[in-house]
C-alpha cells in the first residue's frame, strides 16, 4: 500500500487507499480488509479489481475509493492476496493486534504519520 487517506475535514469523502507495485499485476481476487484498533477486528473489506499499468519504470499504482475509514486511534489495514495471504499489514496512529481476518495474530506496521480532520 502506497497513499492511505482516512480523514477529511468534515465529511468523509475521496477517501480511499492506493495500492502500488509491479506493472501488469492483476489485482482480481485482492481484498484490503480494514481493522478496527479498538479490539482488532475487521469492520469492512475492500475486493480489488484490475491490473497495474505500466506508470513509468515497470511500476504502477491503482487508487481505490472507501467512505468511512475509520479515524481512530490506532487502526489498520491488511492487503491480502488472491491466496489469502497478508501482503502487507499496516496501522496509523499506533499499533494493533488482528483479531480475526486474515491477519488473526499479527501485529500491524504503524506508519508512523497520521491525519487530522484538517486534511483535504
Amino acid at each position: 500500500m502506497n497513499e492511505i487517506h482516512y480523514d477529511n475535514s468534515s465529511t468523509d469523502t475521496n477517501e480511499g487507499i492506493e495500492i502500488a507495485g509491479t506493472a501488469g499485476t492483476d489485482l482480481t481476487g485482492w481484498t484490503i480488509e480494514l481493522y478496527n484498533g479498538n479490539g482488532g477486528t475487521v469492520y469492512s473489506t475492500i475486493n480489488l479489481s484490475g491490473t497495474l499499468a505500466d506508470q513509468q519504470g515497470g511500476f504502477g499504482t491503482k487508487f481505490f475509493a472507501k467512505s468511512g475509514i475509520q479515524n481512530g486511534s490506532p487502526d489498520g489495514l491488511a492487503l491480502v492476496d488472491n491466496n489469502g495471504d497478508v501482503v502487507q499489514f499496516l496501522s496509523y496512529e499506533g499499533t494493533l493486534t488482528a483479531v480475526g481476518g486474515a491477519a488473526d495474530g499479527l501485529t500491524s506496521t504503524d506508519i508512523g504519520v497520521s491525519e487530522n480532520s484538517s486534511t483535504s
